[in-house]
């Protein structure tokens, strides 16, 4: 694979598993340097040279831990992937106060508490790019998973703002 990534360096939300490890692997082979992370220390195999912390991204202490660790390990941040993401399958009727603390916890504000966190370290070093993984159930709503929903719309909002 080409080093089409080389010099750079990213961070990667939610990157132990799915979609997030196939960014990581991927960046990784690149030629980049890059810090990814997850709730759950289970099963973590990550490419050699991957950073990993154990971060919830929906708490504004941890989000401020994984860009101090970001800083200390890569120097700067290029890249950040807003990858984190949970999914629950319920109604609105069926939805707890729970389910939404959670989803909407990962989903909506972890994408707005790393946003906040990062742009302004990445506007110290000229900039980066932000990717924010949406989902077509931000547009196109399936009413079994309201606030997967309702949490991909919001991020769909955020990015375009």
């Amino acid at each position: 694979m080409n080093n089409l990534l080389e010099n750079k360096t990213a961070v990667v939300t939610g990157g132990s598993r799915g979609i997030g490890k196939s960014i990581v692997e991927s960046f990784s082979a690149q030629g980049a340097q890059v810090l990814t992370c997850a709730r759950n220390s289970e099963n973590i195999d990550l490419p050699a040279g991957v950073h990993w912390l154990q971060v919830d991204v929906g708490q504004s202490t941890e989000i401020d831990a994984l860009a101090e660790c970001a800083l200390d390990v890569l120097g700067r941040v290029d890249i950040l992937v807003n990858n984190a993401g949970i999914q629950i399958e319920k109604s609105v009727i069926d939805s707890t106060d729970e389910d939404w603390e959670q989803l909407m916890g990962v989903n909506a504000r972890g994408v707005f508490l790393a946003c906040r966190r990062f742009i302004p370290l990445m506007a110290q070093t000229g900039g980066g790019s932000i990717i924010n993984i949406g989902s077509i159930s931000g547009d196109h709503a399936d009413p079994s998973m309201a606030l997967y929903n309702a949490s991909k719309a919001f991020v769909h909002g955020l990015t375009r703002s």
